[in-house]
């Protein structure tokens, strides 16, 4: 993976605080290949005397990785190579890398780096490469979040929400609802996904629920299992432009969201 910017993040630490910067590997004649975003496999079957096989769809088998090498205009010495691979290569999560170059100022990869290899030449250190290993075929945006405030329980109050993700499946936001001083129920529809149907149903006043839709998990201030007042259709959007409804005791509605990006450069 070739990139034009030298300083990066990982990890919430800046690359400057090492001295090192992200290296350039071009052979010299001006054209770098490097992996893009968003590997698939199709499903399909074949059947006997049918030479075009039934499609059954698609799915990722694999994650985004690419070699990266980083280097310092000075000398590293022993013990300053030492903090860099343990700032690099000791992850046992993956966390955030975030390359400082202006058309990806909003992006984030989730990677964890594997395979180092120091650099020498003769007998001074000058670089470390290894392996970038990305948590899926994507990189995100920023995480968002946006509030909405009820002074009065909403009656079908309308949310507009534009799905920007480079993925043509669903997204699936995090989110709290803030119960009113009455409690009661709360629906989401959104009409932009065939009127599907979020529903909470006999909630406390004041109750907070915390909502993971994409892991299906829900969380109550009030240390109770939920789960029997869902209608088990967890908040999703479709790709490009969706209108929710918003209907219920509520006084505090809040969406936090990352959006997909292909990665590439």
């Amino acid at each position: 993976m070739s990139f034009y910017a030298k300083s990066f993040v990982y990890d919430s630490i800046a690359s400057e605080n090492f001295n090192i910067e992200i290296a350039n590997t071009d052979s010299g004649n001006g054209i770098i290949s490097s992996p893009g975003s968003g590997k698939i496999s199709i499903l399909e079957s074949y059947i006997y005397r049918r030479p075009v096989p039934f499609f059954l769809g698609i799915h990722f088998d694999s994650r985004l990785s690419f070699p990266v090498s980083f280097f310092s205009p000075d000398e590293i010495n022993a013990l300053d190579i030492s903090y860099i691979q343990s700032w690099l290569f000791s992850k046992s999560q993956y966390k955030s890398l975030v390359i400082i170059q202006p058309d990806l100022d909003e992006t984030i990869l989730n990677c964890i780096f594997t395979d180092p290899t120091i650099l020498r030449a003769g007998n001074i250190i000058y670089g470390i490469s290894g392996l970038c290993e990305v948590n899926s075929q994507f990189a995100y945006t920023y995480p968002k979040t946006v509030t909405y405030n009820y002074s009065t329980p909403p009656s079908s109050s309308l949310i507009t929400f534009f799905n920007n993700s480079h993925y043509s499946g669903y997204l699936y936001p995090s989110m709290t609802l803030t119960m009113n001083s009455t409690g009661g129920s709360v629906t989401i529809i959104n009409a932009s996904d065939a009127d599907r149907e979020f529903t909470f149903t006999s909630l406390s006043p004041n109750e907070i629920l915390t909502i993971n839709n994409d892991l299906g998990i829900v969380t109550s201030s009030l240390n109770v299992l939920r789960i029997a007042n869902f209608n088990k259709k967890f908040l999703r959007f479709i790709p490009g432009l969706n209108q929710l409804y918003v209907t219920g005791d509520i006084s505090k509605l809040v969406l936090t969201y990352q959006f997909v990006r292909r990665f590439g450069g």
